[in-house]
């Protein structure tokens, strides 16, 4: 991975971590306005990379791949 994909990434994450800290139990509008905010990446669908048919044990552990948090599939 690039370094500015690498950046990218952890821009994405950080995003989805801010939107989720700021949902509280006890308000349902704060939950709809995480899914909102969030919507453009659960339906984003990325290209498979040429290289990378899956995420490797290594970016797994980290929370990076596929499946990480707020990690557009690829």
């Amino acid at each position: 991975m690039g370094k500015a994909q690498g950046e990218a990434i952890d821009a994405l994450r950080s995003y989805v971590l801010r939107v989720a800290a700021h949902m509280r139990e006890n308000d349902p509008a704060t939950a709809a306005l995480a899914e909102r905010l969030l919507a453009p990446l659960a339906a984003w669908k990325g290209r498979r990379s040429k290289n990378r048919r899956g995420a490797s044990t290594k970016d797994a552990a980290r929370g990076k791949g596929a499946e990480g948090v707020g990690v557009p599939a690829e």
